[in-house]
């Protein structure tokens, strides 16, 4: 069966939406990769809660946002999927993807 890798980048997300897109991702994604991008609030602790692969920056790159990107790529491909899906830490699907996704 074909792995799906879902990867996010995060910053300061935990006062919104963040918890039930993470619960609902880790129903139907294989793996979930997270790149905190040097929140000052909850959201890291909230992300490694819910994160198979995660890392933090420590100094904002979202005014390089390619370098952002191209790290959480990284990251998402070293987890050897065969599909990646990126997401943003408010979005989310309605239950019955899963069902399409297989």
């Amino acid at each position: 069966m074909p792995r799906l890798t879902v990867a996010m980048c995060t910053h300061n997300e935990s006062a919104r939406y963040l918890r039930p897109v993470l619960q609902a991702v880790r129903q139907w994604a294989d793996t979930l990769v997270i790149l905190d991008d040097a929140s000052t609030d909850d959201t890291p602790d909230i992300a490694r809660d819910y994160a198979d692969v995660f890392a933090r920056n420590e100094t904002s790159l979202f005014h390089e946002e390619w370098r952002l990107r191209s790290r959480l790529w990284q990251m998402a491909v070293a987890t050897d999927p065969d599909y990646v899906g990126v997401l943003d830490a408010d979005e989310w699907f309605e239950p019955s993807i899963a069902d399409e996704l297989d």
